[in-house]
């Protein structure tokens, strides 16, 4: 897996730098993805332009736990409150 600093303004400054580090396989601004936000428990199926926007509104003081997965379900990239992301792809033998 991989494990990338997190803070506020890391995914929108650095989205590009994401992309790279997670082999294209981290999905476009508008694939659609599924988010599992574990503060209210909710799965919700959206656009990772929405993920994103919603990330940046949290603010410093607020535990973030969530995940965001494809619609294939064959990565997970994790958002701990730990200030990391975490990725996770299906091993493609």
């Amino acid at each position: 897996y991989h494990v990338l600093p997190f803070d506020k303004s890391f995914i929108s400054t650095n989205f590009g730098k994401i992309q790279k580090v997670l082999y294209k396989t981290f999905p476009e601004i508008d694939d659609r993805v599924f988010f599992y936000d574990e503060r209210d428990k909710t799965l919700y199926a959206t656009k990772m332009e929405e993920v994103v926007t919603n990330i940046l509104e949290f603010e410093p003081w607020d535990q973030v736990d969530a995940c965001v997965f494809n619609r294939e379900m064959k990565w997970v990239l994790a958002i701990a409150h730990e200030d990391a992301l975490l990725f996770l792809e299906e091993n493609s033998k």
